[in-house]
């Protein structure tokens, strides 16, 4: 009897594994498993009341004995020959599913393409990012969302990395309402025989312009560039915000006029003039230390003869402060 106390405790130990790493199995295979080993503790207990051959409690063990093998077999045998796929891809497939999850949730854009450089799949963080929908993506080409390269560089570009193995680079892209980003671009090529290949992409726009900002502002107005800094600075400001009129003043000593420092009005620069601020945004400015209108900024200052001449829609105006906090002048762009 001592033995079949002893297997049983081995058992009820057996059951305890296969409990904590159930999610390993098959939900079929785990139960099948699972009743197995009840079973056969139940088998072992009944031979504990053992008293002949031919008792009861040795024919229920042993009847006990024979189902649960009959679960071995449906767990190992029968449901691989049925299910095999099952048996052997489910972690495959969970693994799958895991990465899907990351793919989605990242804030990197990820797409894969083929040799042909076509878009065979995408992920929702790309889809914001571009502005379209993941079943539009689908149908492009790479070419279909590149600003900076030809298709014949494209093409050069998916050959080099072929024989590279992976190359990183910078670009920019189109969104679907037509704007443009910069974007940050990392590609591994997948499989060399039948290329595939995997992209993360990161859009850099902002710290593109950070970048290129620090680098204004070391460069500009220096003896050797024969520019005036305020000058260099409304064109730049023009240029890189996408905006016609550019405008910065030097306030007067009652802060109810100014003097134009520069004037960018869509590439060309204006003679410097001193106007009064009242009834313009830029004396919102002034009181607010920054001004924005967004649409129909002419029909709220139509004193504003500035605004009504270059039909202005739209105003974004801050404050120049010195180094004590006091207002000396402003910047305007419409």
């Amino acid at each position: 009897k001592l033995s079949e106390y002893i297997i049983s405790l081995i058992l009820v130990g057996s059951f305890y594994l296969l409990f904590k790493n159930r999610n390993d199995f098959d939900p079929s295979v785990f139960k099948y498993l699972a009743w197995s080993i009840f079973l056969t503790i139940c088998a072992e207990l009944s031979f504990t009341f053992y008293v002949s051959v031919y008792g009861f409690s040795n024919m229920v063990g042993h009847l006990f004995k024979i189902y649960s093998f009959y679960l071995v077999y449906k767990a190992i045998i029968y449901t691989g020959l049925k299910k095999p796929y099952s048996l052997m891809f489910k972690e495959i497939s969970e693994k799958e599913t895991r990465y899907r999850q990351v793919l989605e949730t990242t804030r990197d854009g990820f797409w894969v393409l083929n040799d042909q450089g076509r878009v065979i799949d995408v992920n929702e963080a790309y889809c914001i990012m571009s502005g379209y929908t993941r079943k539009e993506l689908l149908e492009f080409d790479i070419a279909d969302l590149e600003v900076d390269e030809t298709p014949d560089e494209t093409a050069a570009r998916i050959k080099r990395i072929i024989e590279n193995g992976s190359e990183l680079f910078e670009t920019r892209h189109r969104m679907k309402n037509g704007d443009i980003f910069d974007v940050e671009i990392s590609v591994t090529l997948l499989n060399r025989e039948s290329p595939t290949f995997v992209c993360f992409c990161r859009d850099i726009t902002e710290a593109r312009l950070i970048k290129n900002t620090q680098a204004f502002m070391l460069n500009c107005g220096l003896p050797n560039t024969g520019e005036d800094f305020f000058v260099s600075l409304s064109r730049y400001l023009a240029q890189t915000m996408g905006m016609e009129y550019v405008c910065i003043d030097r306030l007067e000593g009652d802060s109810l006029t100014a003097q134009t420092l520069a004037v960018y009005n869509n590439g060309i620069f204006e003679s410097n003039v001193s106007y009064a601020l009242k009834d313009t945004p830029c004396g919102e400015v002034v009181e607010k230390t920054i001004c924005c209108h967004t649409l129909g900024v002419r029909q709220l200052f139509p004193r504003d003869m500035a605004l009504q001449e270059l039909s202005a829609e739209s105003y974004i105006g801050t404050t120049l402060l010195d180094s004590k906090g006091n207002s000396i002048g402003l910047i305007a762009v419409i």
